[in-house]
């Protein structure tokens, strides 16, 4: 099998080969791309829906009744805090579906859909949705990541959207999606004399726009990453702001990717009570003051204190408003935020 990925459109493709006596005949291609815009997975694959099978698996949590006593060993550290089965959530539920309709040429078309949500507690929940429908020469898998905060009905509403995608199908969505990459890559360009430089930063820029986008949560100290072999992720996967996070968002505003890093900024202005309260309760003072060790919602999480709990990370912070009106000029910004 040989891959490749297409940083200018960042899709991939990979070929899949097999032995056929003494030599080596292509299996089957396989395409594939997140929608830049539609936020959609989606997979081509050149080879009928019968020659091979697609599979949605989900994470071995544990179960809640499997729930025991944690014990902290301070000579026995490690940077991950172990398996997923630590979190000990609801048995996960699973469903499938299929839809059929009419095409514009009198032919039946089917769509098979399935997926499975995962309860987390009693607010929140997510879930991944496939669809699958093929043709003569190709099969397409769409895929969905959902939470129910994206609506009373977002397992129905991701199905819907699923459908209407794979009923334009792969080439027609793929035309919104280069779109806004050809968009992305003419904000700013580089050249130094040394290659491997030269395509680092690129590599960091496709990276970033695919981690970050305006109107969502920021990179992680993982990025997209939560889990990893079956492991919760090094440092459990929160923000760090002692620099890791913050240094993931250095380079936008010189690189001009000035909207996809907004999410960083939005991020921290919306933790504003917290910050106030984390500054009230642990240092008894006025102002705000985020915990260097943070939660997705702004609350200390813990850790080594002389990180997790030191103030200095809040210039740190605060100098990334600074930049932002610095590089945009942007005095609305400045005036109400900076």
């Amino acid at each position: 099998m040989c891959s490749e990925l297409d940083l200018e459109t960042a899709e991939a493709k990979f070929a899949i080969v097999s032995e056929k006596g003494t030599s080596i005949a292509e299996a089957a291609i396989v395409e594939s791309f997140c929608h830049a815009v539609t936020k959609t997975g989606m997979i081509r694959v050149s080879a009928s829906a019968d020659s091979f099978r697609v599979k949605l698996e989900h994470p071995d949590f544990g179960r809640p009744e499997e729930e025991e006593e944690q014990v902290y060993d301070p000579m026995h550290r490690e940077i991950s805090q172990g398996s997923l089965k630590k979190l000990h959530y609801p048995e996960a539920e699973s469903g499938m579906r299929t839809v059929s309709e009419m095409t514009e040429n009198g032919s039946l078309r089917k769509f098979q859909f399935f997926w499975f949500t995962q309860k987390v507690d009693a607010a929140f929940s997510y879930g991944i949705v496939v669809g699958k429908t093929e043709d003569r020469e190709s099969t397409e898998v769409f895929y969905r990541i959902v939470t129910s905060e994206d609506g009373d009905d977002w397992l129905q509403d991701a199905i819907d959207a699923l459908r209407s995608e794979l009923g334009d199908g792969y080439e027609k969505c793929r035309i919104a999606h280069r779109a806004w990459w050809t968009a992305y890559w003419k904000k700013s360009r580089i050249r130094v004399p040394d290659p491997m430089f030269e395509k680092q930063w690129y590599l960091t820029n496709y990276l970033f726009a695919s981690c970050s986008r305006k109107g969502e949560y920021p990179m992680p100290l993982q990025g997209v990453w939560t889990a990893d072999d079956g492991k919760l992720p090094p440092w459990k996967g929160d923000y760090h702001n002692d620099l890791n996070t913050h240094l993931s968002y250095t380079h936008f505003y010189k690189a001009n990717h000035l909207e996809e890093g907004e999410s960083f900024l939005d991020f921290l202005w919306a933790q504003k009570d917290a910050a106030k309260q984390f500054a009230e309760k642990f240092y008894q003072t006025k102002g705000i003051c985020l915990p260097g060790v943070m939660t997705i919602d702004g609350k200390p999480l813990g850790g080594w204190p002389m990180y997790s709990l030191s103030p200095t990370h809040q210039i740190w912070l605060c100098q990334s408003f600074d930049l932002y009106y610095r590089y945009t000029g942007d005095r609305t910004f400045l005036r109400e935020r900076a």
